[in-house]
């Protein structure tokens, strides 16, 4: 009912559900890698490839980083506190990403 009236940047972090199914990741994720390997000049395909792949990757990375730190409360984009920004990597971004959260970064986080 309510969840599909929200705009999509309002709507709460997933809980670990996927909402795209893997196939159409891994079809997206072909697309991309076949659409980067594609280079004009055959002497620098190697490094024109891992460039355009990583110019894709940043990109995606921080609007994803983005938006989980704007539909997470209680976290600044600002934020300078080096515990605080790792337990936030630690318990909102890993699972958001991969399910869980990340158990050696607590220990990292402890010993600062």
């Amino acid at each position: 009912g309510t969840m599909k009236n929200l705009n999509i940047l309002e709507r709460p972090i997933s809980k670990g559900k996927a909402e795209v199914s893997l196939s159409a990741f891994s079809f997206l994720f072909s697309e991309i890698v076949q659409y980067t390997k594609n280079s004009p000049t055959p002497a620098k395909a190697l490094a024109t490839w891992e460039s355009r792949l990583h110019k894709i990757g940043y990109g995606v990375g921080i609007r994803v980083l983005d938006l989980i730190v704007y539909r997470s409360k209680g976290m600044d984009s600002r934020e300078t506190d080096l515990v605080r920004f790792l337990t936030f990597i630690e318990k909102t971004v890993w699972k958001v990403l991969f399910g869980k959260q990340a158990d050696n970064l607590a220990i990292v986080a402890a010993n600062q």
